[in-house]
């Protein structure tokens, strides 16, 4: 089954095993509707006059920025759902205004109880209007539901998710995430962040997860998950860590791309201690029979630029070394062998058509600083010089001196079909997320003289010219990938 497809019907499946029946409300919102207020206005006030367990529906016009006030915060068993409206065009973005006087918030929604969050189809940025930054997307606690599904977010202080409870259960399908955490304060700058909370259930299918100064996954030891599933998604650039899981009961990581995880590289002296070694998945603890670890069918590498540019010595005379073959912690390898899946993994650099510009200046500046504290002055904003703005809002500095470069258009992950990793999933699809633009096949197999098509360019990995010589009424075109899809 497509990957895609099969995240969906997942979702789906899900969405529906975790939501009791509830009267539904769905109110459109343009951004006319938001002259003399704001988004979080009018959410909360319907919230509070809600009756009990219901779904409130808030569809946003497309193309247009809608500004909060402050946090959407609520609790009790209210669902919130907010999602695009129907049609084509620019997705609406979600950031908070603070030009007339206002405090920036720590995160753009905090919900407690037994709610469910469903954000669909929508932009949210963790950078103000006047150019701050909000610390966090979605702070949880509790036994609630955060579905986020379609959705860019970039440009956040610290974590996209901040998990404080115990009960949660969230699910992260098809989402582009970009520049989490600012390079001169690497400490922060999280994916998903726990620390020594429990989380009941964690889904995190078909993502592209890019540019993320501290780690993917921050754990700081002492919590439990219960189950965690991060399958065909496509993770690139982590400056300390990547994934520090600590202990779950069912673990399931499949078809993921990882790309130059813990940049920063590490010191050769706390590399050869098995104790302090940073390892690209951390699993602290595997008990036979009462714990399932599966991680197979991965690619996980460090590329040559990176491995190139990171400076061979500390300031303090230390010498570095890369992450390269400190993929998978001694507790974690017990696991992939008590579950068959050691041997399953590779490692195999990958050619793509539009990655991100590799973070060689913050991988020097970080690795360079002799300044004390967590700051790294030298360290540049992340460098977006090969994709385009979006315009429209960039326009939305309302309260700033400098324009504030805003985007809605990432990156072409696509590779070469003839890489290992293009055809080695589970299903026997390619690795990692298929989130932005599809790849096309590389070549075709013309049919030039039994229906006089020409191909051209052919192979090619962009834009394709078909040409018949003769007209047709109706026509009927069916594109496979190398693997028959």
């Amino acid at each position: 089954m497509n990957r895609i497809l099969q995240a969906l019907l997942y979702l789906l499946a899900s969405f529906f095993l975790v939501l009791p029946l509830h009267a539904q409300t769905i109110r459109a919102i343009n951004f006319a509707d938001v002259f003399d207020t704001s988004l979080d206005q009018i959410i909360l006030a319907d919230i509070d006059a809600a009756a009990e367990g219901e779904h409130l529906i808030y569809e946003l016009e497309r193309g247009f920025p809608f500004l909060l006030e402050g946090s959407i915060e609520f609790d009790g068993d209210t669902h919130l759902e907010i999602r695009s409206q129907d049609g084509g065009g620019a997705p609406p973005i979600i950031l908070q205004g603070v030009s007339d006087g206002g405090e920036v918030v720590d995160q753009l929604f905090r919900i407690r109880g037994e709610t469910q969050l469903t954000l669909r189809d929508i932009q949210l940025t963790g950078r103000t209007d006047q150019g701050a930054y909000n610390d966090r997307i979605v702070r949880t606690s509790g036994t609630n539901v955060v579905v986020m599904d379609n959705c860019i977010i970039d440009e956040v202080g610290q974590s996209v998710f901040r998990v404080n409870g115990g009960d949660e259960k969230i699910y992260i399908t098809n989402c582009v995430i970009n520049r989490i955490g600012r390079p001169n304060n690497p400490d922060n700058g999280r994916f998903v962040d726990n620390r020594s909370d429990n989380i009941d259930t964690i889904v995190i299918q078909n993502n592209l997860v890019t540019n993320v100064t501290s780690r993917f996954w921050r754990n700081q030891g002492g919590s439990q998950s219960n189950y965690v599933e991060i399958v065909g998604n496509t993770f690139m650039y982590s400056g300390q860590h990547a994934f520090d899981i600590n202990v779950v009961n069912e673990l399931i990581i499949h078809n993921n791309i990882v790309a130059d995880p813990i940049f920063y590289g590490r010191t050769t002296d706390a590399q050869a201690d098995p104790a302090d070694a940073r390892v690209v998945i951390e699993l602290d603890t595997f008990i036979n029979d009462q714990m399932t670890v599966d991680v197979r069918n991965n690619n996980l590498y460090v590329s040559e630029i990176m491995t190139n540019s990171l400076p061979e010595q500390q300031p303090d005379g230390d010498t570095l070394i890369t992450i390269e073959g400190f993929y998978f912690s001694a507790a974690l390898q017990e696991g992939m062998m008590a579950s068959g899946s050691m041997g399953t993994n590779i490692v195999e650099e990958l050619d793509y058509i539009l990655p991100p510009v590799p973070p060689i200046q913050f991988q020097f500046a970080a690795t360079q600083d002799t300044t004390s504290g967590n700051e790294v002055p030298e360290a540049e904003p992340w460098d977006l010089s090969n994709i385009e703005e979006y315009a429209p809002y960039s326009g939305t500095n309302l309260g700033s001196e400098e324009p504030i470069a805003r985007y809605i258009e990432f990156y072409n992950l696509c590779y070469n079909d003839d890489a290992q990793s293009a055809t080695g999933a589970t299903d026997g699809s390619p690795l990692g997320g298929q989130v932005t633009p599809a790849c096309l096949v590389t070549s075709v197999d013309e049919q030039s003289e039994t229906w006089g098509v020409q191909v051209f360019p052919n192979p090619t990995s962009g834009l394709v010219d078909i040409r018949f010589d003769q007209q047709f009424e109706r026509l009927w075109l069916a594109v496979f990938n190398s693997t028959g899809q």
